[in-house]
């Protein structure tokens, strides 16, 4: 039996008197953790419960509580993530709602949902997604004991995720603590909160707005930004230093897989040599090292590699061109660099802002020549372009270029328009 990664059963509340904010939010939210999973190629199932439905359809009121657990609706078999699931989670969300429903039966359905998909398949971690707006409406906690109870006997990770959500300092373990937030309220929705937090202290669940909770559920971390610290030459007497800063970057999730040939496939290789169409039969000394472009033949020297000429480092000015004269079409590359002067460099910080003003004002572009490293030392042009429509980047004038935009031979730029 295949091990699945996750089991997460989404519980949305989508009752008329709930906060549309909340509904919209939980639907959205859903539906990015279904795309995530798709285009990662993930394993996982997933499915659905609606709390205040008019209708009422779940194993729990069909198996075991016919009178009871109203007004609730499971979605009808757990399921990998696909596009069809997708486009069928926004029907089903769209159920005819009414104002009953309690948010306790609704996490006992998702538990039983959880319980039967267990029977079937094997998961490392089952998760419920808990989404509920804890207003003024009525509820029942005569079993809030035992259903806690229960919940915490299990491996199930719960998070409830909700509005009006602040955090505060634990005393005790001195790690942030999420609480409701204050202001005027029924008894019945204190009394609603009240139950809330204790459900989350006795099933050592989590309590969290939709911001952490993306954090919690996407895993995303704060990463400090590549930096490229160099320097731009302008002539021979103007130097600048600066930083570049990865702005956009295109990533790819697509794993490449070595497949080898079978033990009994047999691979033979001809060598034959041709003249103008004419086969011929050459000796070793008139035989010369080179390699295919397409289909035409290229000489190739080992000597060419210990000439290669090196280049320092840097961007290097080439000229100024008008803005309007590059067509949008050359601007085709995978990344986007913005280009600030280096922190504490207050003389190379007053050259730069007056070049991004005068460029600015004079709707003019720069040509470059870009060194990365003496590593990676082939030159590439590029088109420095004034941030009009940004803010400065951390109160800085800032340049911007996108990787290999400009289809112009480098290497004779960078011989003959450097200095």
């Amino acid at each position: 039996m295949a091990l699945n990664k996750e089991f997460v059963v989404a519980v949305l509340d989508i009752r008329p008197c709930a906060d549309e904010n909340l509904k919209l939010k939980s639907v959205k939210f859903v539906s990015e953790i279904l795309k995530e999973k798709i285009c990662a190629g993930k394993k996982d199932f997933v499915s659905f419960v609606l709390l205040g439905t008019e209708k009422t359809s779940n194993d729990v009121n069909e198996h075991v509580f016919p009178d009871s657990y109203n007004n609730i609706t499971q979605y009808q078999q757990p399921q990998c993530p696909t596009w069809q699931l997708l486009l069928n989670f926004y029907k089903f969300v769209n159920e005819n709602a009414c104002d009953d429903g309690e948010w306790l039966d609704a996490l006992v359905v998702a538990m039983e949902v959880i319980k039967r998909g267990e029977e079937c398949f094997k998961f490392q971690k089952s998760r419920i997604l808990f989404f509920y707006d804890f207003n003024d409406v009525r509820n029942s906690y005569d079993m809030f004991d035992v259903i806690t109870q229960n919940v915490a006997q299990t491996e199930v990770e719960l998070v409830v995720i909700s509005e009006k959500i602040r955090y505060i300092d634990n005393p005790i373990s001195g790690l942030p603590k999420a609480i409701f937030q204050d202001g005027k309220k029924s008894k019945n929705q204190v009394k609603n909160e009240d139950y809330a937090l204790q459900l989350i202290t006795n099933c050592s669940a989590q309590l969290c707005n939709f911001e952490e909770a993306k954090r919690c559920i996407f895993k995303i971390t704060n990463k400090r930004p590549w930096v490229w610290n160099s320097k731009l030459t302008i002539g021979s007497e103007i130097n600048i230093k600066i930083s570049g800063i990865i702005y956009m970057k295109d990533e790819s999730n697509i794993k490449l897989k070595k497949c080898w040939g079978q033990d009994d496939e047999l691979v033979s290789r001809e060598l034959k040599s041709f003249v103008r169409g004419s086969e011929i039969e050459p000796t070793v000394e008139e035989l010369i090292d080179g390699y295919m472009l397409g289909s035409t033949p290229i000489a190739y020297d080992e000597s060419l590699k210990d000439n290669k000429e090196r280049y320092e480092p840097g961007l290097k000015f080439v000229g100024f061109i008008k803005r309007n004269s590059i067509p949008e079409e050359y601007f085709c590359g995978d990344s986007l660099y913005w280009i600030v002067h280096q922190k504490g460099m207050n003389a190379s910080a007053q050259k730069f802002d007056a070049l991004v003003r005068a460029m600015t004002n004079l709707n003019m572009a720069m040509l470059c020549c870009k060194v990365f490293s003496t590593a990676f030392n082939t030159p590439k042009m590029v088109v420095l372009l004034p941030n009009k429509a940004c803010l400065p980047y951390n109160g800085r004038n800032s340049l911007s270029f996108t990787a290999s935009v400009f289809p112009i031979s480098a290497p004779a730029y960078a011989k003959n328009g450097m200095h």
